[in-house]
């Protein structure tokens, strides 16, 4: 593993230290430098398969640094199923998963700035700017009544209006009903 990090092979590092059982090296090499570069290219699927493997295991930080991750993708992929139609009858156990996940997202974001600490990487500031205003778009397009309780500290400034013009809006709708 020590070999592929000198030779700037950091995919076969993390292999390699999983098949050691060097579960927390691996995690900390996913969450440092394979997770930006695939938030960046919006790859959800890469990472579901490098974060998935540490959820049977126990790994430091994981519920602050790796789950993240999976639950970032839960919204970006599986919200979209959870959502309810807007003429159907609602699935009562269907309705509670959507609630459970538009519920996570103000606490995810909530920890991304200390997920992503080397601002000296800008993967890193890119990786968490994406991440949040991936989030804030389904939010907004789903629950946008949620944005009111996202902290804008770390949106950049066309997410903070997208947040502005939500919460306007739903303030209209609850004025008007």
């Amino acid at each position: 593993a020590n070999h592929a990090l000198d030779s700037g092979d950091i995919f076969d590092a993390y292999e390699l230290f999983l098949q050691a059982e060097l579960y927390d090296a691996a995690h900390d090499w996913a969450v440092l430098e394979l997770a930006p570069d695939a938030i960046l290219r919006r790859d959800f699927d890469l990472l579901r398969s490098l974060f998935s493997v540490f959820a049977k295991h126990s790994v430091t930080g994981w519920h602050v640094r790796g789950k993240v991750f999976l639950d970032y993708v839960k919204i970006m992929t599986h919200l979209p199923s959870l959502a309810p139609e807007p003429d159907a009858v609602p699935d009562a156990e269907q309705n509670t998963q959507f609630e459970d996940v538009i519920r996570n997202v103000p606490k995810l974001i909530g920890v991304l700035p200390n997920l992503f600490r080397q601002d000296s990487d800008v993967r890193h500031s890119a990786a968490r700017t994406e991440m949040i205003a991936g989030m804030v778009r389904q939010v907004k397009k789903y629950a946008p009544t949620i944005l009111s309780r996202i902290d804008p500290s770390y949106m950049d400034e066309s997410t903070r209006l997208e947040r502005i013009q939500s919460m306007a809006y739903t303030r209209f709708l609850t004025q008007i009903n």
